[in-house]
């Protein structure tokens, strides 16, 4: 599936300890990672949680993927439909996200060389 392409396309350079990226829950340490993170944001559909990941691994900080009981609420989530077109299309646009992402920063055109502050600790 999905995971699969991502870890094709972004590992070795992405930290592989991290095994579901489409995960809609994630916290940062200090406050000032997520901002830094979000504020250097290209893609924002689906697939941005990867490039979130593809950062911050780049960035050196240091990621953990923990169990956290979650409940899922009317529209958080794609929905599959009778057709199961909607999946297909989504799943299509993600991958090609990715591959569009992976390019933009192998060939230089957005840049990934930044070092978050560990000093700060907001």
């Amino acid at each position: 599936g999905f995971q699969t392409c991502v870890r094709i396309i972004c590992f070795p350079i992405m930290d592989s300890s991290i095994e579901d990226t489409q995960c809609g829950f994630k916290l940062y340490r200090p406050r000032s990672a997520a901002i830094s993170l979000y504020d250097r944001l290209h893609l924002d559909r689906w697939s941005h949680d990867v490039e979130l990941l593809y950062l911050a691994s780049k960035s050196g900080m240091l990621m953990e993927q923990v169990d956290v009981r979650w409940k899922d609420m009317p529209g958080s989530k794609l929905v599959n439909t009778s057709s199961g077109l909607d999946v297909v299309r989504v799943s299509a646009q993600m991958l090609l996200e990715v591959l569009y992402m992976r390019a933009m920063y192998a060939f230089g055109f957005w840049d990934d060389h930044f070092h978050l502050d560990p000093s700060r600790s907001d």
